[in-house]
């Protein structure tokens, strides 16, 4: 999950450090109700409120996916060359990324949803 906003100037994306962020109490937490960024195109700076920020799928879960994947098709093929009936290693693979898939949508879900209210947190 990568968590981004829009510079106001130039409307460039800019992508926010989220590495233990679950939602934007986490956010808020670590960086303040407003925090401020610079943006790396126009070099300007300004705040952004936490509920200006959005959560996006990045590329490490389609990416582990597939490359684990090929692993269990090598694996499988070996395997089987030595006699050994091995159509769980390449259906374990491919349940675990399907797995990690749906974990990330569901933290991108409850990130998106929850606003962060200065008063409590609410759903809106």
């Amino acid at each position: 999950m990568k968590l981004i906003t829009q510079c106001p100037d130039c409307q460039h994306e800019l992508k926010i450090k989220s590495l233990f962020i679950e939602n934007r109490l986490d956010l808020a937490k670590e960086n303040g109700k407003e925090f401020e960024l610079r943006c790396p195109h126009c070099q300007g700076r300004f705040r952004v409120h936490v509920d200006d920020v959005v959560a996006e799928n990045d590329l490490t879960v389609p990416i582990i996916g597939g490359i684990s994947f090929i692993a269990a098709v090598f694996l499988t093929l070996y395997f089987l060359e030595m006699g050994f009936i091995a159509y769980a290693t390449l259906a374990l693979p491919v349940i675990a990324a399907g797995s990690a898939r749906q974990n990330q949508r569901n933290r991108i879900n409850q990130f998106n949803q929850l606003h962060y209210d200065s008063k409590r947190f609410r759903i809106r």
